[in-house]
């Protein structure tokens, strides 16, 4: 299960992921704190070094033995990769692409926009994944609406927005993975994010890239219903084991 959390505001955590289900391996984005404890679950993290404290956290049943990878580039909790039953986990927490500046951790420094810096992430991201292209499940934020059918009223066309996605379209094709999501439901509308007001504004951004040699064990993919503690809602990817296929 993936879940952008909203900082957790509100949120009783243990609760939250009984209601949902109790999954194997829990991806949350935009923790901004290393979450509390969860009966059942040991949770590894990433965090931002400076600045706004947020980030992404991965629950893993106690029963399911895992190792926690963070990347060398990763100063600002954006992904955090587990190694758990032969799959790869990348938990995502992609760059909202703004016109701001982004500023260099260690100097403060501009660096371009933070437009400029969600290409670089998102590129860095497909390195990860380069690495481990048969058995990965890339999951989370990506702050990107695929298609037109993902989102409501209408899919921004525009520079920036068009060059990120069709870049981050490349890194997917070129890496053959599938959105998992998509791939079971091809004419389902389903959003994952919501803006705040009377009128629908919403989209589809939160979703699992999976490896195609992985595809055959997934036995469903799913957008949770919204919940009232976020702006985003869960969503889930259930593989079989290897032996059930």
């Amino acid at each position: 299960m993936s879940w952008n959390v909203n900082g957790l505001v509100g949120v009783s955590l243990s609760d939250a992921i009984a209601e949902l289900g109790s999954p194997d391996v829990v991806c949350l984005q935009e923790v901004r704190a290393a979450p509390p404890s969860v009966d059942g679950y040991r949770i590894a993290h990433a965090l931002a070094e400076r600045g706004r404290r947020y980030g992404v956290a991965t629950l893993i049943r106690d029963a399911l033995a895992a190792t926690h990878e963070t990347a060398p580039w990763d100063r600002e909790g954006r992904v955090l990769v587990s190694e758990v039953a032969g799959v790869s986990v990348i938990n995502v927490y992609m760059v909202n692409g703004t016109p701001r500046p982004h500023l260099d951790p260690a100097t403060g420094a501009a660096l371009g926009t933070r437009s400029d810096f969600k290409r670089v992430v998102q590129r860095l991201v497909g390195e990860l994944l380069e690495l481990r292209r048969d058995r990965a499940i890339a999951i989370g934020d990506w702050n990107v609406t695929p298609t037109a059918l993902d989102t409501h009223p209408r899919l921004r066309t525009e520079e920036p927005h068009a060059t990120a996605r069709a870049e981050l379209a490349a890194i997917r094709d070129a890496l053959d993975l599938v959105d998992a999501f998509r791939a079971l439901h091809p004419t389902e509308r389903a959003y994952t994010w919501y803006q705040r007001g009377r009128r629908l504004d919403a989209a589809r951004v939160d979703y699992a890239l999976v490896s195609r040699a992985l595809m055959p064990r997934v036995a469903r993919a799913e957008v949770l219903a919204r919940r009232p503690d976020s702006d985003h809602a869960p969503i889930v990817v259930e593989l079989d084991s290897p032996a059930a296929r």
